[in-house]
This record gives structure tokens, C-alpha cells and sequence, in this order.
């Protein structure tokens, strides 16, 4: 029996979310993709969709009342992520934080680090950096942040009256 063979001879295999599909093993995968180039040319698009991999680089910041203060949020996303904002654990309540939170800049996609303008003892307690993708949510791990006394400035002059 004669076979014909016609110009898409190419399969191209396209894997969404591989490590859920594969269950994080790749040896059948592998497996797999050996048997079919055997008979076909065999071209592979890897798209590993996860929830996006977040972290905060310092696991705690001390600062004084009154200064400005950036918590460093780094995001790793396939597919991007569509939104991210912040959460802050104190004495058991949880408050979220978003850009259009008071006295804060940043927690938005392009700029997910959140700056504190003017920090005050209230900003202490434990913060978490969360960013949205399709696939899900990814959140960091906490960060605590001590807030210092109240900074003072003395002035002196040896000046005499």
C-alpha cells in the first residue's frame, strides 16, 4: 500500500501548563516525543503557564517614623501578570494595599515594589507582595517591617546671645 505524503509532515506540539499536565515529571513527555520523531519531524513550543512567582529580596526592614520607605517586589510571570497588589498582616488583621492606598506609590503591574511616602508605627507588621495572572495568584513570603522611634533633630549653634 502506497502512502502520500503531503507537505505537513510537521506536527507542532504545543504544552500548556506542563508541570500540571505532566504532574512535574517529564520522562513520559520525553518518552513520548521519541516515538513520534521516529515518524514525523516533530517541532516543540514549550508554554509553561504557572501562577506567577513572586519575591520580596529582604526578609525584614527596620526604619524610622517619618521616612520614606520601598519594599522590593520581584515578578516572575508566564503568562504576565494583569494585577498586583500587597497584603499587611498586623495583630491579626489583614489590610490589603493597592496603588490607590493613601500614603503609598507603586503596587501596580509595571512597578510592583510599594513605597511608603511617610512611615508611621502603624505601617509596621508583615507585608507579602501578590501578583494575578490567568492562571492564579502567586504571593511572596513575608516581610516584616519594624518601624523605629520617631526620628529627632537637634540643632546647636555656639553662637552667643
Amino acid at each position: 500500500m502506497a502512502t502520500q505524503e503531503n507537505d505537513s509532515t510537521d506536527i507542532e506540539v504545543v504544552l500548556k501548563d506542563l508541570k500540571k499536565i505532566m504532574n512535574s515529571d517529564c520522562s513520559v513527555l520525553k518518552t513520548l516525543l521519541l516515538i513520534l520523531s521516529v515518524f514525523f519531524h516533530v517541532e516543540v513550543v514549550v508554554t509553561a503557564s504557572d501562577v506567577p512567582n513572586v519575591t520580596i529580596p529582604n526578609a525584614e526592614y527596620s526604619i524610622w517614623s517619618g521616612s520614606a520607605m520601598t519594599l522590593e517586589c520581584i515578578i516572575d510571570s508566564i503568562p504576565n501578570h494583569t494585577d498586583v497588589y500587597w497584603q499587611k498582616e498586623s495583630h491579626g488583621t489583614v489590610m490589603n494595599i493597592t496603588s490607590s492606598s493613601t500614603n503609598v506609590y507603586g503596587a501596580t503591574v509595571t512597578k510592583p515594589s510599594l513605597t511608603i511616602t511617610h512611615v508611621t508605627t502603624d505601617d509596621e507588621g508583615q507585608y507579602i507582595c501578590l501578583a494575578v495572572n490567568i492562571v492564579g495568584t502567586g504571593k511572596s513570603n513575608p516581610t516584616s517591617v519594624k518601624v523605629l522611634g520617631k526620628m529627632f533633630y537637634i540643632f546647636y549653634s555656639d553662637e552667643a546671645y
